[in-house]
């Protein structure tokens, strides 16, 4: 259980909106697009040359602040990072390449080694189902989008045991994302995502076949 923010009268929704924006505009590297580029110190990760046989899982995080985990993964005496963080409307942020190693997953080495990990701006226990602060669609959007092409790029299965939670990682005291999380909606967000650019492909390619087949149907008339 966390110490922090736990329902959401705490909450206050004007950081969790904004605060990442001014971070990101202040200092950050805008990537086009809501994507953006804020590195982690270098002594908060390992350097590392990782391939698509090195990666397996995705860990799901949530910062428990407004930002991701942004300037906290900055400061060189935290001794974390995460890949990618993403914030409350939607805006994608890489803190760490993904051949580095991040340490996202505590002393968990084989997990840090073998994992990307993504945090989200917001608090386990705070952001409950039907109040305003409920996980914000476009925050659960942009990060099924983010999941789905990592899982396509590094060949991750699309099953609970290789995209989890913070708190599923072995060993582990945390319990991010928390209770609130939509994990099914979520992985069905991150299965039509992932499936969508063959699902277009081969409805165009239909599309195609049957505008070409008319056209000998209309010639042979």
């Amino acid at each position: 259980m966390y110490g922090g923010c736990q329902d959401p009268s705490c909450v206050d929704m004007g950081r969790l909106q904004n605060k990442a924006l001014e971070v990101l505009f202040e200092s950050g590297y805008h990537l086009g697009g809501r994507k953006w580029a804020f590195p982690a110190d270098p002594a908060n990760y390992r350097e590392g040359r990782r391939t698509r046989d090195d990666i397996d899982q995705i860990v799901i995080h949530t910062a428990e602040g407004y930002t991701g985990g942004l300037t906290t993964f900055q400061d060189p005496g935290r001794g974390a990072s995460a890949h990618y963080a993403v914030e409350w409307d939607g805006t994608q942020v890489q803190m760490v390449a993904d051949e580095d190693v991040a340490w996202h997953a505590g002393g968990n080495i084989g997990t840090n080694d073998r994992s990307i990990g993504i945090e989200h701006a917001g608090f386990a226990y705070a952001m409950q189902p039907n109040t305003e602060t409920e996980w914000s669609r476009p925050m659960l959007r942009s990060s099924a989008k983010l999941v789905a092409r990592l899982a396509r790029k590094y060949g991750v299965p699309l099953d609970r045991q290789h995209i989890i939670a913070h708190a599923e990682v072995p060993g582990q005291s945390h319990t991010d994302p928390g209770p609130y999380w939509p994990w099914a909606r979520y992985m069905t967000q991150i299965r039509w995502y992932y499936y969508r650019p063959y699902v277009l492909g081969a409805a165009g390619a239909l599309g195609i076949g049957w505008y070409l087949l008319r056209r000998r149907q209309k010639r042979q008339v």
